[in-house]
């Protein structure tokens, strides 16, 4: 909370409520009939297969990306040591 001239408070809840259904009219969460309730089980449906399948898939793809990246930087240190150890002996010459 924060105080000062007025008080405010929030909520976060990310981990109980996707975000798009937060912002989301309120028949999406409390269908009202069953056009409504028919969407709303169809998105639920699609909302799961996009959180098994391609969140995963984000993952994997970040993960794989950092790997690359840590790699890239072990080349450029070797490259950055191997230049130092020419110039050294080039200095000797």
């Amino acid at each position: 909370m924060f105080w000062g001239q007025r008080k405010y408070e929030w909520t976060e809840v990310s981990s109980s409520c996707p975000a798009e259904l937060i912002v989301a009219d309120e028949w999406v969460s409390h269908p009202a009939n069953d056009e409504q309730k028919e969407y709303s089980e169809a998105e639920a449906v699609y909302r799961k297969f996009v959180y098994d399948n391609l969140l995963g898939a984000v993952t994997v793809l970040v993960i794989a990306g950092f790997i690359l990246f840590v790699i890239l930087e072990i080349r450029l240190w070797l490259l950055e040591q191997t230049l130092k150890k020419q110039y050294e002996q080039a200095d000797m010459d």
